[in-house]
């Protein structure tokens, strides 16, 4: 599963695999392992492996479809909404110290009167796939706030007044804080 804003409206869209689909004449089978827990008693699954002795499992020889790709695409009310993505300087500045990915960096947002809400840039954040670098925080309806970036090895940029339905990208500077619309940032700046 991979979380990233597709089609550009600010909601947070889902892509997932599964890892297959059982044909319907498979039996299902109630769980042997029981924990303890409420959902003991409706545990079943395909027996796609069965136990052979303790830790110990046999392939079936019943088989599974291969999966399906799906795509949830996410819309449907008017709160607003910016992006911020980051950019490390390694190999593009002779200073250059963090990845150009920006991956370890936290993204803080603030919304002018709002909570402040904070977003990791990860790699490799779900499994066999990457959520997008680019962070994506709800403004309801604010108009504008403040991005904060927290770099690996202590570095913090600022970027005041990024507005609603803007997207932004904010780089590793050593100054701390990035005045926008004032000609001192070196954000790219799309809306």
């Amino acid at each position: 599963m991979a979380l990233g804003d597709l089609n550009g409206d600010g909601f947070v869209d889902i892509v997932h695999a599964s890892g297959g689909y059982a044909n319907t004449n498979l039996p299902l089978v109630r769980d042997h392992q029981l924990w303890g827990g409420v959902f003991d008693e409706t545990a079943y699954h395909i027996p796609t492996f069965v136990p052979i002795g303790p830790n110990e499992y046999e392939w079936s020889g019943k088989d599974t479809e291969e999966g399906i790709l799906g795509v949830q695409i996410s819309n449907g009310n008017s709160n607003r909404w910016v992006k911020i993505g980051v950019k490390g300087t390694k190999d593009l500045t002779t200073a250059g110290r963090v990845n150009r990915d920006g991956i370890g960096a936290i993204v803080r947002f603030t919304p002018d009167g709002g909570k402040q809400v904070l977003s990791p840039v990860l790699g490799g954040s779900s499994h066999a796939s990457q959520h997008s670098l680019v962070q994506g925080f709800g403004l309801k309806t604010k108009t504008k706030g403040r991005a904060e970036v927290l770099w690996p090895g202590g570095v913090k940029n600022r970027l005041y007044d990024v507005m609603a339905g803007e997207s932004v990208t904010i780089p590793r500077s050593r100054a701390t804080s990035l005045a926008a619309g004032r000609g001192t940032s070196p954000s790219t700046r799309s809306a």
